[in-house]
């Protein structure tokens, strides 16, 4: 490697022994633009991402490309972390994901502790959390390929989405996602905006998703040399327990009392019926959903 690279590091090994550092989000692709350039009219212009989160994973998602990405032999169709050693394939072209593991260090340990030392801020963020509805049975019921199209298609849209509106994609959840937007002037217009286009996806029933939205105090951390930030305290459990609770009322879209509140007249919102207790959480809660 060119490099000295700090315990921790992750980079992609091509067949030829070139090695690409990942810093943050590594796309692959035929386009130009792409961090690896993957020179095969078989590749898709935007065909897969590797996306760093939890200070010191990697996971790699297919963006609904036409020929599929390999993860050791298998197709990729859900967003999944990447363990050292993995070799994945695209177009023919092949990589072997490679990790510092922090001198003997078990590499998820080590990563523990790079978050401990990092830089903890405190910030009032927007918190979205996105979860396709009954992926088992849909699982079961689609071929590899056309699930891979399928949340491929799904997840490349959403990204669009919080690019749109200034929204960051923060962690990858298997089939859902948790996004983030940091407080400032004119965020509740953004939120809103982008809450509003994942609405007019779900309308077109091509893959059905809840969306969950909550507003709090939130710590960020992340280690610089990994490229990416975590978001952690009780704000960013609760969202998680109001998603389950979303999903046990069958609503597709709901917001907590604080997202609603912070939302006002950029998207009007209206209760839910009952008030509900959360594990973990004093009190009763309450949920709201866009008024229609």
């Amino acid at each position: 490697m060119s490099e000295a690279l700090p315990p921790g590091s992750a980079w992609l090994e091509s067949s030829e022994g070139e090695r690409t550092t990942l810093r943050g989000n590594c796309s692959l692709g035929r386009s130009s633009g792409n961090t690896i350039v993957v020179r095969s009219d078989r590749a898709s212009r935007q065909h897969a991402t590797i996306h760093a989160q939890d200070g010191g994973e990697y996971w790699i998602i297919d963006l609904g490309s036409s020929n599929g990405t390999l993860l050791n032999d298998v197709r990729v169709s859900l967003p999944t972390r990447l363990r050292a050693g993995d070799r994945l394939q695209i177009a023919g072209f092949t990589w072997v994901f490679r990790q510092l593991d922090g001198a003997g260090t078990d590499s998820e340990a080590f990563a523990e502790s790079m978050m401990t030392i990092a830089e903890i801020r405190q910030a009032r963020c927007w918190l979205l959390i996105a979860d396709v509805q009954e992926f088992t049975p849909l699982s079961q019921r689609l071929s590899p390929e056309e699930l891979a199209g399928l949340m491929g298609g799904w997840v490349r849209a959403c990204r669009e989405i919080l690019a749109a509106h200034g929204g960051t994609l923060n962690k990858y959840l298997g089939d859902g996602f948790l996004a983030y937007w940091r407080e400032a002037a004119g965020t509740s217009t953004k939120v809103a905006g982008a809450i509003a286009d994942f609405q007019l996806m779900q309308t077109k029933k091509d893959l059905e998703f809840r969306l969950v939205l909550h507003r709090g105090q939130v710590a960020l951390g992340g280690a610089s040399n990994l490229g990416e930030e975590s978001l952690m305290g009780p704000e960013v459990n609760y969202v998680f327990r109001l998603e389950k609770l979303a999903g046990s009322l069958k609503t597709q879209c709901a917001f907590s009392s604080a997202a609603a509140e912070g939302l006002g007249s950029a998207l009007p919102t209206r209760p839910l019926d009952g008030e509900h207790e959360l594990k973990g959480f004093s009190g009763f809660h309450r949920l709201f959903v866009p008024r229609t």
